[in-house]
């Protein structure tokens, strides 16, 4: 239960961007994962819309559990239930609104998210790093599946069927992408830490997407690569934060991709090594790209955001709810 609970807490980084689209059959929202997340993760996270408290990471570490409690059962309602009841718990809701989305963004609610993208874009490009999330994550999504991923940027007269037709149809436009996923970065960069997982997600996606339009291989190489590398450096600057870690835990992501694009013949040995080793090489240069625009900032390169007295309530939380 402890996992699927922190796997709440992260997920919800991927399922703001599917919680508002109509279009079902779209790659990313036939995983498991997402199919059954998407509809509770927002009450988990944020049962509630209140004011979400600065968090303070000078307080001192304190013991969040009691001994007794880890032995004793709740008269009502699950051990999880324990926890996100803890006023604790809404300072876990500030980080990820901090460092991704709020509630009312994951809901597809937020402000930039009732806005015309050019409208987003125009605050973007002035630095506002929410902005620039919201406004990469539109130009992903149009770029990859053919339609933009707000109601408010699609034609209120397009019935289902044609915007199913619409994505069906869609060559995905890798230059368009990667330019969102450029602004999804600077986001990162500037704080909304999330900005790099969404590239990622996303990617996933537009691998299959790109896989499916019989467009060549090296458009398939160049998508896995670039994957991968904002994959590795998502998992590498939450090197501090290792909750947030565990999302990642438990599923080879390579030796899936390898399989969607090898699928129902023989992998290519020689193919994989170099795809691995220009991974690494392209992983290394973000990685370093990723410091030199942090620091630049005056930002640290591997983020801590989670003090280590809520680290150690999720701690005492795996070890009561198991």
């Amino acid at each position: 239960m402890m996992k699927k609970i922190v796997v709440a807490l992260v997920v919800v980084f991927i399922v703001a961007w599917v919680w508002n689209l109509v279009i079902y059959d779209v790659e990313l929202l036939s995983t498991p994962e997402l199919s059954t997340e998407r509809e509770n993760t927002v009450e988990k996270i944020f049962p509630s819309k209140p004011d979400l408290p600065e968090v303070d990471k000078s307080q001192p570490i304190k013991t969040l559990v009691s001994e007794d409690s880890l032995t004793s059962e709740a008269s009502d309602g699950t051990c999880a239930d324990k926890y996100q009841s803890r006023p604790e718990w809404k300072e876990i809701e500030a980080i990820i609104s901090s460092i991704y989305m709020n509630g009312e963004e994951a809901a597809g609610q937020g402000v930039y998210q009732q806005m015309p993208v050019d409208a987003v874009k125009s605050y973007a490009d002035a630095g506002d790093e929410t902005a620039l999330l919201h406004y990469g994550s539109e130009v992903m999504w149009k770029a990859a599946f053919g339609i933009y991923l707000n109601q408010i940027n699609r034609n209120p007269n397009d019935a289902r069927e044609e915007l199913k037709k619409r994505v069906k149809q869609h060559r995905p436009n890798l230059d368009a992408f990667y330019t969102g996923a450029d602004y999804a970065y600077r986001a990162a960069v500037k704080g909304k830490l999330g900005g790099i997982m969404e590239v990622s997600s996303m990617s996933r996606g537009l691998l299959r997407r790109v896989i499916r339009s019989d467009m060549s291989m090296e458009d398939v190489k160049t998508v896995l690569i670039k994957r991968h590398a904002y994959l590795n450096l998502m998992q590498t600057i939450h090197t501090n934060d290792a909750e947030l870690l565990l999302f990642f835990s438990g599923k080879d992501e390579l030796e899936e991709d390898l399989g969607v694009i090898f699928e129902g013949k023989a992998q290519d040995d020689f193919l994989v090594a170099t795809l691995k080793e220009e991974i690494a090489s392209e992983s290394e240069k973000l990685l370093e790209q990723w410091g030199n625009d942090r620091a630049r900032l005056g930002l640290p390169q591997y983020p801590d955001v989670i003090p280590e007295r809520l680290e150690l309530l999720l701690s005492n939380m795996e070890r009561e709810c198991g």
